[in-house]
């Protein structure tokens, strides 16, 4: 595993971003470049995410769900959106992330307007 700077201690990013590091064996991206590297999945819409987990193993995506499920017990964290990505579509996944608490669901390759319109929509705009 890479060994990148992680945000800020005390913040939700910062939270986040040490639970995963300490439970996956997968790749925990929250810094800048690794955002930016990912947003680009995105084509020219540029949505940049909190964080990136590159999960390694089932262990690592049940970890990460188990981040998710924390994330919606806590009155601080419980409305912040939450969109899966993945290269799967459809079948457990789906149902397993709507379980936990993800707002959406976006399957790679991802297009542009179709994630712009659901972070847009997530977040009020």
């Amino acid at each position: 595993m890479a060994t990148i700077a992680l945000p800020k201690p005390g913040t939700v990013a910062g939270q986040l971003a040490r639970r995963l590091r300490g439970a996956v064996r997968g790749e925990v991206m929250f810094d800048r470049a690794s955002r930016g590297r990912y947003a680009t999945d995105a084509s020219i819409y540029q949505v940049e995410p909190v964080g990136v987990l590159v999960p390694a193993s089932h262990e690592d995506v049940r970890a990460a769900f188990e981040a998710c499920r924390e994330l919606r017990r806590l009155d601080a964290t419980r409305e912040i959106p939450v969109i899966m990505v993945t290269t799967r579509g459809g079948g457990d996944d789906m149902e397993n992330g709507y379980e936990v608490g993800c707002n959406d669901y976006v399957t790679k390759p991802i297009h542009g307007p179709e994630l712009l319109s659901k972070v847009r929509n997530l977040i009020g705009e």
